[in-house]
């Protein structure tokens, strides 16, 4: 299936959601990963294992 990375950000008190926003996208720049490459759902989704998202891996 690729290489595949998982971003988590984890926000002190008094941050906001916008400042985990652009810590993340500055992670992504530093790790040259393009906005286009980024997938919705998890990798176990992508997998089968725990599906969650719309289409052909929603549960019946």
């Amino acid at each position: 299936m690729g290489r595949f990375i998982e971003l988590e950000v984890v926000l002190r008190p008094g941050q906001s959601p916008d400042d985990g926003v652009r810590i993340a996208q500055g992670l992504m720049k530093d790790l040259q990963i393009d906005p286009a490459d980024l997938v919705a759902g998890t990798y176990a989704d992508l997998l089968g294992i725990c599906p969650t998202l719309e289409g052909p891996n929603k549960p019946d």
